[in-house]
């Protein structure tokens, strides 16, 4: 029962990180495509529309918190090497990287909460873009996705760490 769990579980993670990627990849070219229509529309028509100027505010957000929630998940964000070159006794090393990815989980639930906060705040009073008149709601729940996502995959890492320090402790 408990590996049928896991392997679901698994799954249901593998397919959000799949969705990640394709929303990834369409907010960066629908992101290019906007910029490529604003030249045309300033420099070639000579009318810009200001529109495209918001719009690209928001798909730069969500590409942006896309983009640090996946390499949240795949570890790919910068990380400081020194711990590896200092520490040679793996287990310590083991409890100096699982400690500083309880710091980043710490970090990352203050700002998820800060989010949050600034979410229910922009709901609240209604406020809207300028231009389009958009709710920006859309630009905050891209701050907010970001952040939950990262939570999630902090605490993932931390989990598996913390199974491969027990392995080392039990050596």
């Amino acid at each position: 029962m408990a590996n049928r769990v896991a392997r679901g579980l698994t799954q249901a993670e593998s397919s959000i990180a799949w969705l990640q990627r394709a929303l990834i990849i369409i907010v960066s070219l629908s992101l290019a495509l906007l910029m490529v229509v604003q030249i045309i529309l300033r420099y070639g028509l000579e009318e810009p529309f200001l529109g495209i100027e918001e719009t690209s505010v928001l798909l730069g957000l969500w590409f942006y918190f896309l983009g640090a929630a996946y390499v949240t998940r795949e570890e790919a964000h910068i990380r400081g090497g020194v711990a590896g070159l200092v520490l040679k006794n793996p287990k310590t090393l083991a409890v100096v990287r699982l400690t500083g990815t309880l710091l980043c989980i710490a970090a990352t639930v203050m700002f998820t909460y800060y989010a949050y906060k600034y979410a229910a705040f922009t709901m609240k009073i209604g406020r809207n873009s300028s231009y389009l008149e958009w709710p920006t709601i859309l630009w905050v729940a891209s701050m907010l996705f970001g952040f939950i996502f990262m939570v999630f995959y902090f605490v993932l890492d931390a989990y598996r760490q913390s199974r491969a320090l027990a392995a080392l402790a039990d050596r």
